[in-house]
């Protein structure tokens, strides 16, 4: 029956994940931890190592959450359903796109954008408002903005540099 669940769970967030990676990580949460198939700190586990395994975080987290659901027959079963819905409605739409003239192609890609910046602030809340928002997720979120827009700072370094500081940071305020 938790094969099922899953199936049918991570289908639904197939289908609703516009823009993948960090969009549909949110929509996974709440999907798993809102129905009781992990805890949340099962959860945040799973999302870590999906985020330093190579390969598209969102699937690498449908992956892990269905292995702890069910083992290795729930990790292919989520993996195979959270990729499913959104390669048929890929073909479709290529298919549709490439017979019909009228549909702006910039139009289209700047609506997608939109939607998947939504998605991906939505993540961001539902990630750090159990915890509450703390002046460091605050300080953090500014400063690694920052860096990414206004300098030539590789993203991986500016992460690394946000995990140490972090780390850091506790080290020094729990003395």
């Amino acid at each position: 029956m938790e094969i099922l669940k899953l199936i049918a769970s991570f289908l639904k967030i197939g289908a609703v994940s516009f823009g993948g990676g960090w969009t549909v990580v949110g929509l996974i949460r709440d999907e798993v931890v809102g129905s009781g198939m992990m805890s949340d700190a099962a959860f945040r586990q799973a999302v870590a190592v999906a985020q330093i395994t190579p390969g598209p975080v969102a699937l690498n987290a449908a992956t892990l959450c269905g292995f702890q659901v069910a083992g290795v027959f729930g990790a292919l079963a989520a993996s195979v359903a959270v990729i499913a819905v959104p390669l048929v409605a890929m073909g479709t739409v290529s298919l549709v796109a490439s017979r019909i003239r009228w549909i702006s192609k910039d139009r289209l890609g700047e609506s997608l954008r939109i939607g998947a910046l939504a998605m991906t602030a939505m993540t961001a809340w539902s990630l750090s408002s159990s915890d509450g928002f703390s002046w460091r997720i605050i300080a953090f979120s500014i400063l690694s903005f920052s860096a990414s827009v206004w300098t030539k700072i590789h993203p991986a370094l500016i992460i690394l540099a946000c995990g140490a500081l972090n780390l850091a940071l506790g080290f020094i305020l729990r003395a």
